[in-house]
């Protein structure tokens, strides 16, 4: 009796366990291009579209994706801006896609400077700078580098992350944070922001062993995160340990 109760408890952890993952494959990842093909579905700044590709004009404020609201999801994009005189942002769940967020709205917004990256939390128009992420050789004006940026909700707050180039460079919860769905947009200060679908896999955000961590990731063919397929094959070796334990039971008996 004592062990079919321990049993009991391990098939219950494991169970736990595989929801769990089962809760993070559902987070979505967004090609930024599948958007930038539905040109109608942009509003605010100034957008030019070309060959696949939208480029933000400076100044005119942030272009935002109307068509559709975002909640779990990592936007898989490639980024080209010019960091000596500007900053590129992004803003993910916001309330403003097409306003400034310090105008009353509420959200996050990433922004890539020359010598860190600004992660920011806004709510009714007020920021709380959640981290300043040094730009370490991370990133360089010029180039076109392949940025993933997410926020996905799990207990005790929202898992914001940022992947370049399939480095991590930032993975923190924010306890508390912003759980609702909202839009996408993109933020070009002083000199315009190209931006394009990117095509590969995000990897699904899974916790960090430090704020500091930056190690590279691996290109899966989907969001299902390996922990999913460990948690599968501990659930049927659990059910292979207690379907011999019954044999043995009934074979004694």
């Amino acid at each position: 009796m004592k062990m079919r109760k321990l049993f009991a408890v391990w098939v219950a952890i494991l169970a736990f366990g595989l929801m769990s993952s089962m809760a993070s494959a559902a987070a979505e990842t967004v090609n930024v291009g599948d958007l930038i093909k539905d040109q109608a579905g942009w509003e605010g700044g100034s957008v030019s579209f070309d060959g696949g590709k939208a480029t933000f004009a400076a100044n005119d404020g942030p272009g935002g994706y109307t068509a559709k609201k975002f909640q779990d999801a990592t936007f898989d994009m490639k980024v080209t801006f010019d960091l000596a005189s500007s900053w590129p942002g992004f803003q993910l769940r916001s309330t403003t896609p097409v306003n400034h967020i310090w105008e009353g709205g509420s959200g996050y917004l990433f922004i890539f400077k020359e010598d860190i990256i600004e992660v920011q939390k806004w709510v009714d128009g007020k920021e709380t700078r959640i981290a300043d992420v040094p730009n370490d050789g991370k990133y360089k004006s010029g180039t076109a580098h392949a940025i993933q940026i997410g926020t996905v909700n799990e207990d005790g707050g929202v898992r914001l992350t940022v992947v370049i180039d399939g480095k991590e460079a930032f993975n923190q919860v924010d306890a508390g944070g912003i759980t609702q769905e909202g839009a996408f947009g993109v933020y070009s200060y002083k000199t315009s922001t190209v931006v394009e679908g990117n095509g590969a896999a995000a990897p699904a955000p899974a916790p960090a062993e430090g704020d500091d961590a930056a190690t590279t990731l691996p290109k899966t063919g989907s969001n299902v995160p390996v922990e999913f397929g460990y948690g599968l094959a501990a659930l049927l070796a659990a059910a292979a340990v207690y379907i011999q334990l019954r044999k043995r039971q009934a074979s004694r008996g």
